[in-house]
């Protein structure tokens, strides 16, 4: 998540890049908006212009934030018996009522930022990225939802 890391804010509506109209393709006159840069994996959050100096701040935080200790692992959300069964340990892992990735981010985490996208036209729904606050100190996560 580090590496050539970069965020992406746009503004609602706003126009993201530009071609001439030899060059645009006419079957996509939104190409270039902010909410087509998202949707297509090229920006973070389409932000209001009202919210766009707290959205700011939370990042400057998480991005500045330094810290060396070991971030704690999660804790289970609910119990479970252990299955007896390779069939039980299937079905239990493809329980509705089984924790998904963001009920562990949000008991884990104080607040957190999501990125999305791949910068290259991709965004996969189940895939939750993105920084976390966690007593002080910012953790990146990658999961699986």
């Amino acid at each position: 998540l580090g590496a050539g890391a970069d965020v992406v804010l746009a503004l609602p509506e706003a126009q993201v890049g530009f071609a001439g109209s030899r060059v645009r393709p006419p079957e996509t006159p939104e190409a270039y908006t902010a909410e087509a840069k998202f949707e297509w994996g090229q920006a973070d959050a389409v932000v209001a212009p009202a919210e766009l100096g707290a959205k700011l701040e939370r990042w400057l935080r998480l991005l500045t934030a330094r810290s060396s200790a070991a971030a704690p692992p999660p804790s289970a959300l609910r119990a479970t018996p252990l299955p007896s069964t390779g069939w039980e340990a299937v079905q239990a892992a493809r329980s509705p009522s089984r924790a998904r990735a963001t009920e562990y981010l949000d008991a884990y985490f104080d607040w957190r930022e999501d990125i999305s996208g791949d910068r290259a036209g991709g965004v996969d729904p189940g895939v939750a990225c993105g920084f976390g606050w966690r007593d002080g100190r910012t953790i990146a996560y990658a999961a699986q939802c």
